[in-house]
């Protein structure tokens, strides 16, 4: 029948547009120009909570906030993949987010991204979990290149994802990759090109440091067994301060120079070294100026103020995926090692410099003010910033008067410098989401914009644990893993309705209880299975094949019937279509590209429908029907995603 191919057109339509590599973005807005700069003077608030001045629920991972002018950069993921996006500092609001790649550790302890974009001359560097890294637009985040560097130089590094920020110098982004023959590798900031490459350690999670010795610069990297200085311009190696290679050795803080020191800490007992920098006769020499194993820094890097290291040690291996780590925050003499205090009151915190204070946001979402002295602790304010059930895991930002700070729920802005003139007479936290303030968005209307997570999300929250990479790419083993759960409901459907023959049509009923258990089946035999076992496809076809009979039945209206079924499976084509995608089963979208292998099979089952010849021939035509469909669609599949 005619209209049989326009809906096969119609779903081979929805299905290509559902096999796009990427996201649409969301259009570019200019933000609003000239807004003002603010000092740092924390007195204002000492006594009180700082004024929020917007909050989202942005997404899930552990980037930190890059701001350029009125501009906040970040990374974040949804289910649908990891972005980098980009706010307006002064109200929070959307103005682009562009998709980099598959999402890292749904529905983990650990989810992506945890790298921090950097913004330069107009552009936006980043790097996501994958090891790809790119350049996009700071404007309205058009993609400029991309690369993978892990897959380009097969880099050796950390389980648990990449995570090191670029770093921009001059014309080259700088990262490490861990790959032999590329340990560390500059890329050219115009197209991503090499520039050079270096070195055979493997890659850990810390970020690589540009530092000045003796008005000689370095970059410095601290690698999987050694912390490596380099030539920023060639690359070659001036210094290397090997680590242990016995028991773990994934580093995962910066290094922190005051010159010439350079003060770097780990997890797992393995403690922290300081690096006493120079020159000698030309040459760049690195010597020990002390060791322990008493600092151990994880997740939150060390800040130096006044010739002394402030920051966390821990007093267990390694953090709390939960929270709650055991931690001291510690004082220590830069030169010579030595201990001036610790203290137990912050708990495990990050740590920043402003003002002349400390400021620290520990895993609990509290912000602390403590005077940074070798006397003693001396806590000045402290006030809860960030509320949610996630660890605060992410160093907060302070630039312009204001403090930006996420966990992987909630990134909010808070004003803890001088007040702007159009929001010094602003409530606080709590009247800032229910009173409009002129020129700024609510925090309750961001959040009604850019909301990722719906009930739907809610409800089938706990297939991100099973085997997520199968939403987007699967195997052709999992295909046919797939394929034999599908033709078992078909057989239980079959049973079903052969035990119903005498109450009702058995084909029909066949067809309808295919339909009925296809659905569920996904939810039911993924658990079952403790993974992904995607079952739609045998509704999409024996609802493609019910209306073939209905149209090919004894009741007609002329040209309605056709017309009829046409609308109605456009509807359901259109439904399904949207179901996938609201889920991000992004690869069940693929088989709606079925239909047209399938057609003569299933138009032959309809015809036999109608004669009722021996049941065993209709049943291996509708086998063959679905059969054609499945794996029509399931090349195809393939296909796209490279398999």
């Amino acid at each position: 029948m005619r209209f049989v191919g326009c809906l096969s057109f119609f779903a081979l339509v929805l299905a290509a547009a559902a096999q796009e590599s990427n996201i649409v973005q969301s259009p570019a807005l200019v933000p609003k120009e000239g807004v003002p700069a603010v000092g740092t003077n924390l007195a204002p608030w000492l006594n009180g909570q700082p004024p929020l001045l917007w909050r989202s629920r942005l997404g899930a991972g552990f980037s930190g906030m890059f701001v350029m002018k009125d501009r906040v950069y970040t990374q974040m993921q949804t289910r649908s993949g990891q972005y980098v996006v980009c706010l307006d500092l002064d109200s929070g609001r959307l103005l682009w987010r562009t998709r980099s790649n598959l999402p890292w550790e749904i529905g983990g302890d650990f989810p992506g991204p945890y790298a921090t974009p950097v913004c330069k001359s107009g552009k936006v560097y980043y790097a996501d979990c994958y090891g790809q890294a790119g350049c996009l637009d700071a404007r309205n985040g058009k993609t400029l290149w991309s690369v993978n560097l892990t897959e380009k130089f097969e880099g050796e590094g950390p389980g648990f994802g990449y995570a090191c920020s670029p770093l921009v110098d001059d014309e080259k982004v700088i990262l490490p990759v861990g790959g032999r023959g590329a340990s560390v590798v500059a890329c050219s900031t115009r197209d991503g090109s090499i520039v050079w490459k270096s070195g055979d350690d493997a890659a850990s999670y810390s970020s690589t440091l540009p530092i000045q010795v003796q008005n000689h610069r370095q970059v410095v990297s601290f690698l999987k067994h050694a912390l490596v200085a380099q030539d920023p311009l060639t690359g070659q190696e001036l210094w290397r301060d090997r680590w242990s290679a016995s028991g773990y050795d994934q580093h995962n803080t910066a290094p922190v120079y005051h010159e010439p020191y350079l003060f770097c800490s780990t997890c797992c007992k393995r403690g922290a070294r300081v690096l006493k920098l120079g020159y000698e006769k030309g040459t760049a020499k690195a010597e020990l100026a002390w060791a322990n194993t008493d600092f151990c820094n994880d997740i939150y890097s060390s800040v130096i103020v006044g010739g002394y290291i402030y920051g966390s040690g821990l007093e267990q291996p390694a953090v709390s995926p939960s929270g709650g780590t055991r931690s001291q925050f510690k004082c220590v003499d830069l030169a010579t090692g030595r201990m001036a205090w610790s203290s137990a009151a912050p708990g495990h915190a990050s740590v920043l410099s402003s003002d002349n204070k400390l400021l620290l946001v520990n895993e609990s979402g509290v912000l602390i003010v403590i005077e940074p002295s070798p006397a003693r602790y001396r806590e000045l304010a402290r006030s809860q910033v960030v509320e949610g059930k996630k660890p605060c895991w992410t160093t907060p930002t302070i630039s312009q008067g204001r403090l930006l700070v996420r966990n992987q729920e909630t990134l909010a802005c808070y004003q803890i410098g001088a007040m702007a003139a159009e929001t010094k007479s602003g409530p606080q936290a709590k009247d800032l989401e229910t009173k409009t303030v002129a020129g700024r968005i609510l925090p309750a209307d961001f959040n009604a914009q850019i909301q990722d997570r719906s009930w739907l999300d809610e409800v089938f929250a706990w297939l991100d644990q099973r085997h997520y990479s199968a939403y987007w790419i699967p195997s052709p083993a999992l295909m046919a893993r797939w394929f034999g759960w599908c033709v078992a409901l078909l057989g239980l459907a079959a049973g079903l309705a052969w035990v119903m023959r005498r109450i009702v049509d058995p084909w029909l009923a066949f067809l309808v209880l295919s339909i009925v258990f296809g659905i569920p089946g996904l939810p039911v035999c993924s658990v079952l299975t403790d993974q992904l076992v995607f079952t739609w496809p045998v509704a999409c076809h024996s609802c493609f094949v019910l209306l073939l009979t209905v149209c090919n039945g004894p009741i007609r209206s002329g040209k309605i019937m056709p017309r009829v079924c046409l609308a109605l499976f456009a509807a359901a084509c259109v439904g399904y279509y949207f179901a996938c995608r609201q889920l991000y089963l992004l690869s069940g979208t693929g088989f709606l590209a079925g239909f047209l292998p399938a057609w003569p099979a299933a138009s032959w089952f309809a015809r036999m429908a109608q004669e009722r010849p021996k049941p065993a021939m209709m049943l291996l035509s509708f086998i063959l029907s679905f059969s054609l469909c499945f794996w029509g669609a399931a090349l195809i599949i393939l296909w796209r995603v490279g398999r």
